[in-house]
């Protein structure tokens, strides 16, 4: 169904302001207005756009865990792709951030779901289905806006980063789009994917909590659809998204998809991580196990603070080098270009942190700012009083240099 002829019958739509995000839980960062029609896409360009001259288009999946975020979060706002644009005068790009279903909106996994819909085995993994649909859209309308189907970038951090590397194990992700940009995402462990029965075991747990599993199938659907959004988010609550291994959309993890031959093997890619992507992890594992009573100092004979920031620190870190290891053995050939990255960056400048918050560490999440050129911080609530000075300006246009290159090119700039 294509919903935006139903909806822009006269085929235009005069947009004057960022679409609303889609429903999810306060996390503390600054979400704009949120509704379930939350799937709108922004396109950034250039002030003056040439149709014989098309641009390279980067694509950009936000972060969030899957269950919050949006592609116009926080003040001011940081995804913002006109200051890739200013920044990029030599090699002109077209920007484009998407928004996609999160949470309960994404994961349900029901029979009902599968036996409604006869064409589609399967249930779930609707956020990448959402992902999927965006791109199969831009790749049909960019030519309008000066961009070039034949040459797409996805780029995205965190999930956002897991998410682009999970793409290329997706049916259908094959010719829509051509490079990948993973930041500090593309985790090599089952942790993040669920078996279908475990998949549908969790959904029918969400059903009995919101009394609608005493309905028969159709008024069973029905009694979901009409629950009030907030009810839906709270029986959710903060548990992590899983996507499916359902055999059919999502067939294997992307380790396991290299290994049988079945990912998408066109595509140029950059893989990397902050050089200290745990250290402002720790805390969860402190207080998921517990750990309250811990101390980081050298006299102190509980010091599992510190120990606890090496060990998540390196278990992240492994994780990002065991896909792009595993996409290397297999795909390294003269017909794709693959690259690794550690970023270094001054985290703390804005806003202003303290030693124990991270100062000085390019903890993970810390390059966004960089990558996008916004004198922000993704949590970001109210302006920040604070600006870059000269050399951090000058490291952030280096950053954007090198991902304008990628997705023209296919590389980032010769060192």
């Amino acid at each position: 169904m294509d919903l935006a002829s139903e909806l822009f019958s006269n085929r235009s739509l005069e947009a004057t302001s960022f679409g609303p995000c889609c429903p999810q839980r306060d996390t503390g960062i600054y979400i704009p207005k949120q509704d379930e029609q939350c799937l709108y896409l922004n396109i950034f360009t250039p002030l003056k756009i040439s149709h014989e001259s098309l641009l390279a288009v980067l694509v950009w999946i936000h972060d969030g865990g899957l269950t919050s975020g949006c592609s116009t979060q926080s003040i001011p706002l940081l995804y913002n792709g006109t200051n890739i644009i200013r920044h990029s005068l030599q090699q002109p790009v077209i920007i484009v951030t998407i928004n996609y279903r999160l949470g309960i909106f994404a994961e349900m996994y029901l029979t009902e779901l599968i036996e409604e819909n006869s064409e589609w085995p399967t249930a779930g993994n609707y956020n990448y289905l959402d992902i999927l649909s965006a791109l199969r859209w831009i790749n049909r309308n960019i030519h309008d806006y000066g961009g070039d189907p034949n040459n797409i970038l996805l780029f995205g951090e965190s999930s956002g980063g897991r998410t682009v590397v999970d793409v290329g194990a997706l049916k259908g992700s094959s010719n829509i789009y051509h490079h990948i940009i993973s930041q500090s995402g593309a985790l090599a462990t089952s942790l993040f994917y669920s078996k279908m029965s475990f998949a549908l075991q969790k959904s029918n747990e969400i059903v009995e909590q919101l009394n609608c599993s005493n309905h028969e199938s159709a008024s069973f659907l029905t009694c979901l659809r009409n629950t009030d959004t907030n009810d839906l988010l709270m029986v959710y609550g903060n548990r992590p998204l899983k996507s499916v291994i359902d055999g059919y959309f999502f067939s294997y993890y992307p380790s396991l998809a290299i290994q049988m031959g079945t990912y998408n093997e066109n595509i140029n890619m950059i893989m990397g991580a902050s050089k200290f992507p745990g250290r402002n992890r720790a805390a969860t594992v402190i207080n998921y196990f517990e750990l309250n009573n811990c101390s980081s100092s050298v006299n102190d004979t509980n010091r599992c603070c510190d120990i606890t920031r090496f060990i998540i620190n390196a278990f992240i870190s492994c994780g990002f080098h065991r896909v792009y290891k595993n996409i290397y053995l297999k795909y390294d050939t003269e017909d794709h270009n693959l690259f690794w990255y550690t970023m270094d960056c001054n985290s703390g400048i804005c806003p202003k942190l303290s030693k124990e918050e991270g100062a000085g560490l390019c903890l993970h999440a810390s390059e966004l700012p960089f990558v996008f050129g916004t004198e922000s911080d993704y949590r970001s609530m109210n302006p920040i009083n604070c600006t870059w000075d000269n050399q951090t300006r000058i490291y952030s246009n280096k950053i954007i240099s090198h991902w304008t290159n990628m997705a023209a090119y296919g590389k980032p700039l010769e060192l």
